[in-house]
């Protein structure tokens, strides 16, 4: 449990929900975790695959590492800005025939 905990720590496995809605003003990405606290090597290295690269091929091993901390950081960053997203239903202002007049507007004006 607690190895799993440390996965979550370090973003390598980011706790999330998505609950798409049709409510307006409502966010359907959820971020349960909080930032990364500690970094990715700190809980790879506790992992035999990745504690066998680090033994075999140690410049490789810190190279990948670098890389999916950048990752994780890139992902974080992303995650963060889907959380903030607010959802806004686009909403008609009349009849099915007031839609269908915007659309034909719209298609002749590209022409």
């Amino acid at each position: 449990m607690s190895h799993q905990k440390e996965a979550v720590k370090s973003g390598y496995w980011p706790l999330y929900r998505y609950r798409p809605t049709e409510d307006e003003h409502e966010q359907p990405f959820q971020l349960d975790s909080s930032p990364p606290t500690i970094p990715l090597r700190e809980f790879a290295l506790k992992e035999a695959r990745y504690a066998m690269l680090a033994r075999t091929d140690p410049d490789r091993a810190n190279l990948l590492l670098d890389l999916a901390q950048a990752d994780i950081d890139e992902r974080w960053h992303y995650y963060e800005q889907l959380a903030a997203l607010e959802r806004q239903v686009p909403h008609t202002g009349g009849t099915a025939d007031a839609t269908a007049d915007a659309v034909a507007v719209e298609v002749s004006s590209d022409g």
